[in-house]
């Protein structure tokens, strides 16, 4: 696929949305990245989610011109991108990227990807492959089927070209305006977790597509364990499973109810095996809150 050419860039305005919660280096490292790009001039929104350690003024402070959006609560992954996302459509941006801010991504890719997205009308989302220490990834497929639902890049897929998938992953996920405007913004029920896979699903509802484009690539960074947000992912990635299910899957609502139910006792049964009984409780509130119908933010339950 060809650069975006001048004329097409300069009409077609790009929005990058960073979300913060408490880690300014990496917010700082993802701005200095994002802000170093020679051609594509993007409009920057920060959203931090209520941190606590003081990130927002750090950031402020090194970037006074980016548009730092403060809330006063935690937003979650889907209400704090859902701020930004409308004041980007308000300020009439044509494209928007939500971008992690543990993640970079290249000028050049970001280009090529826009480009894809101008050539190909059907297209509403699009993201790069995404490369995890040695892992590469390359979209995900349908959270109400799959337990592993990342996509392994392999050599036989090769480095170019576009692939279709059920979901661009949220690392580093291009979405046109006018998508947004026509399936909604992010379900905020999920709060973190499984609302991007829920949006590809309506974008594919509504008959538009979303893909991968195999000859771009985003970097996911590799942190050490945080027990805080390991549990944090586990309840939340096994607990909205039940909320994508009963949104898209009426029909098989039960059956799939039933298998996410066994698959969460046979991971509470060996976390509580292995001694690990912070995750045998985050397993079971998930399982709880799932099938009762309980979503939203449940941070307090992990977080003193």
């Amino acid at each position: 696929m060809e650069a975006l050419p001048d004329n097409i860039k300069a009409m077609s305005s790009l929005a990058i949305i960073v979300l913060n919660w408490n880690n300014a280096k990496d917010t700082i490292e993802c701005l200095e990245s994002l802000t170093s790009w020679r051609t594509i001039k993007p409009d920057i929104y920060v959203v931090d989610n209520a941190s606590s350690d003081h990130s927002p003024e750090e950031i402020e402070l090194r970037f006074p011109r980016i548009t730092i959006i403060k809330n006063k609560k935690n937003l979650g992954f889907a209400g704090g991108n859902n701020i930004a996302i409308k004041k980007a459509i308000e300020n009439r941006a044509n494209y928007i990227l939500l971008l992690n801010n543990d993640a970079e991504v290249k000028e050049a890719d970001v280009s090529r990807l826009l480009a894809t997205l101008h050539s190909r009308p059907d297209i509403a989302a699009i993201g790069p492959r995404i490369r995890t220490g040695s892992a590469v990834f390359a979209g995900g497929c349908d959270i109400g089927l799959h337990r592993d639902t990342h996509v392994r890049w392999h050599p036989c897929m090769g480095l170019d070209g576009i692939k279709k998938v059920e979901y661009v992953p949220g690392t580093a996920f291009l979405i046109r305006s006018a998508a947004v405007e026509e399936v909604g913004l992010l379900d905020e029920d999920y709060f973190f977790s499984g609302e991007i896979a829920d949006l590809c699903r309506r974008i594919y509802d509504a008959g538009r597509t979303c893909y991968i484009d195999l000859g771009t690539e985003a970097i996911h960074m590799v942190h050490g364990p945080s027990r805080t947000r390991d549990l944090l992912h586990t309840y939340y990635s096994s607990r909205n499973r039940f909320l994508y299910v009963k949104k898209h899957y009426r029909g098989q609502r039960f059956e799939l109810y039933g298998r996410w139910i066994k698959y969460s006792l046979r991971d509470l049964m060996s976390s509580a095996i292995n001694g690990n009984m912070g995750l045998s409780k985050a397993i079971m509130l998930a399982l709880c809150d799932g099938v009762s119908g309980r979503f939203g933010d449940r941070n307090d339950w992990f977080i003193a």
